[in-house]
């Protein structure tokens, strides 16, 4: 993914993660994007609609 922002080139970093779901104990390995200028005053977590689905959320 590349992005521009006032012409600067902005790249999202995609990273390998283990999520875990502690109601189901379900552990997925996928790709997480990092870096993307989304900001929020908590943390978040947003996933595909499959991956909630796997996680039973």
């Amino acid at each position: 993914m590349k992005l521009r922002l006032g012409g600067k080139r902005l790249v999202g970093v995609r990273v390998k993660v283990k999520l875990k779901s502690l109601q189901t104990n379900r552990e997925v390995d996928t790709v997480a994007l990092l870096n993307v200028g989304y900001e929020t005053e908590k943390p978040e977590c947003i996933v595909p609609v499959r991956l909630a689905e796997e996680f039973e959320i």
